[in-house]
Protein backbone atom coordinates (compact mmCIF):
# COMPACT_ATOMS: atom_id res chain seq x y z
CA UNK A 1 0.00 0.00 0.00
CA UNK A 2 1.35 3.46 -0.93
CA UNK A 3 1.83 6.06 1.74
CA UNK A 4 -0.64 8.91 1.55
CA UNK A 5 0.82 12.41 1.37
CA UNK A 6 -0.68 15.42 3.13
CA UNK A 7 -2.40 16.77 0.04
CA UNK A 8 -4.09 13.45 -0.71
CA UNK A 9 -5.14 13.11 2.94
CA UNK A 10 -6.79 16.55 2.88
CA UNK A 11 -8.54 15.86 -0.44
CA UNK A 12 -9.91 12.52 0.78
CA UNK A 13 -10.93 14.03 4.12
CA UNK A 14 -12.83 16.86 2.47
CA UNK A 15 -14.51 14.49 0.03
CA UNK A 16 -15.58 12.18 2.87
CA UNK A 17 -16.88 15.09 4.93
CA UNK A 18 -18.87 16.41 2.00
CA UNK A 19 -20.36 12.97 1.34
CA UNK A 20 -21.48 12.60 4.96
CA UNK A 21 -22.93 16.12 5.00
CA UNK A 22 -25.44 15.16 2.32
CA UNK A 23 -26.50 11.75 3.62
CA UNK A 24 -30.26 11.50 4.12
CA UNK A 25 -31.41 11.46 7.72
CA UNK A 26 -28.70 13.81 9.04
CA UNK A 27 -29.33 15.41 11.43
CA UNK A 28 -31.37 12.63 12.95
CA UNK A 29 -34.96 13.60 13.67
CA UNK A 30 -36.25 12.42 17.04
CA UNK A 31 -39.69 10.83 17.10
CA UNK A 32 -42.12 11.42 19.94
CA UNK A 33 -41.12 9.45 23.00
CA UNK A 34 -37.43 9.27 22.04
CA UNK A 35 -34.61 11.21 23.63
CA UNK A 36 -31.82 12.75 21.56
CA UNK A 37 -28.15 11.84 21.98
CA UNK A 38 -26.98 15.43 21.59
CA UNK A 39 -28.57 18.78 22.37
CA UNK A 40 -27.48 22.39 22.03
CA UNK A 41 -28.66 24.96 24.56
CA UNK A 42 -28.01 28.69 24.65
CA UNK A 43 -29.08 31.95 26.26
CA UNK A 44 -28.93 31.41 29.99
CA UNK A 45 -26.71 31.17 33.00
CA UNK A 46 -24.34 28.20 33.12
CA UNK A 47 -26.54 26.49 35.73
CA UNK A 48 -29.68 27.02 33.60
CA UNK A 49 -27.91 25.71 30.51
CA UNK A 50 -26.88 22.49 32.29
CA UNK A 51 -30.40 21.95 33.65
CA UNK A 52 -31.99 22.62 30.24
CA UNK A 53 -29.56 20.31 28.45
CA UNK A 54 -30.11 17.42 30.87
CA UNK A 55 -33.88 17.89 30.65
CA UNK A 56 -33.73 17.92 26.83
CA UNK A 57 -31.68 14.69 26.90
CA UNK A 58 -34.46 12.92 28.79
CA UNK A 59 -33.72 13.89 32.38
CA UNK A 60 -31.16 12.65 34.86
CA UNK A 61 -33.06 9.37 35.32
CA UNK A 62 -32.03 8.43 31.77
CA UNK A 63 -28.43 8.22 32.97
CA UNK A 64 -28.57 7.56 36.73
CA UNK A 65 -30.86 5.06 38.44
CA UNK A 66 -32.00 5.39 42.08
CA UNK A 67 -29.33 4.13 44.47
CA UNK A 68 -26.44 4.55 42.03
CA UNK A 69 -23.40 6.54 43.12
CA UNK A 70 -22.13 9.21 40.72
CA UNK A 71 -18.87 11.12 40.63
CA UNK A 72 -18.63 14.34 38.65
CA UNK A 73 -15.08 15.20 37.64
CA UNK A 74 -15.10 18.76 36.30
CA UNK A 75 -12.13 20.14 34.43
CA UNK A 76 -10.73 22.49 37.11
CA UNK A 77 -7.00 21.92 36.86
CA UNK A 78 -5.92 25.37 35.69
CA UNK A 79 -5.53 28.69 37.47
CA UNK A 80 -7.83 30.55 35.08
CA UNK A 81 -11.08 32.51 35.33
CA UNK A 82 -14.27 31.11 33.72
CA UNK A 83 -14.15 33.73 30.96
CA UNK A 84 -10.93 32.14 29.66
CA UNK A 85 -12.78 28.81 29.14
CA UNK A 86 -9.86 26.73 30.41
CA UNK A 87 -11.93 25.19 33.22
CA UNK A 88 -15.51 24.10 33.71
CA UNK A 89 -17.51 27.09 34.88
CA UNK A 90 -18.13 26.73 38.66
CA UNK A 91 -21.79 27.76 38.20
CA UNK A 92 -22.28 24.84 35.80
CA UNK A 93 -20.76 22.41 38.32
CA UNK A 94 -22.94 23.74 41.16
Amino acid sequence: MDRMNRREFIKRGLASGAAFAFLPGLPRIISAGQSPDLVVVSNGTPAELVRNAIEALGGMSRFVQPGQMVLLKPNIAWDRVPEQAANTNPEAVA
